[in-house]
């Protein structure tokens, strides 16, 4: 029996394995810090209304915040960083990777991610993205 892998090559089972590892620490820990003094104070400070969510649930969802904010920010390290794409579109340093012509002053550049898996985004022109992305469509 095959494995169904999805885009990133996990199988789903892989994914939904680590995804309740996740959920299950971040309950865990909500309901450590439902302990603590001043996360209260600060909950009943910030009252919801008409008690709809318990306190454990509310620091679980705050703690999920959190780590998607995290993950935003590794995300954005390893991809380079706004500061780089920036720099990059008032300066290009190589050609689309897909036409293999440069960049003009005029053109847009979009940052393409074929795998999230740790390289940079690879800079192309708007038309070659939106080519390469009716391409893989069709395939």
């Amino acid at each position: 029996m095959t494995i169904k892998r999805t885009s990133d090559g996990l199988s789903s089972e892989q994914y939904q394995d680590l995804t309740e590892k996740v959920k299950c620490l971040l309950l865990e820990e909500s309901n450590i810090l439902k302990s603590d003094d001043d996360l209260e104070n600060f909950l009943k400070e910030q009252p919801v209304p008409n008690n709809q969510l318990l306190d454990n649930e509310r620091i679980y969802y705050l703690l999920l915040n959190r780590l998607k904010n995290w993950v935003a920010r590794e995300q954005a390290k390893q991809d380079g960083g706004s500061s780089w794409k920036r720099n990059f579109k008032k300066n290009p340093t190589i050609p689309c990777i897909y036409c293999g012509e440069w960049f003009d002053d005029e053109e847009e550049i979009v940052f393409h991610h074929e795998l999230r898996d740790g390289r940079k985004p690879i800079p192309m022109h708007k038309e070659c993205h939106d080519e390469h992305h009716r391409k893989k469509k069709n395939s």
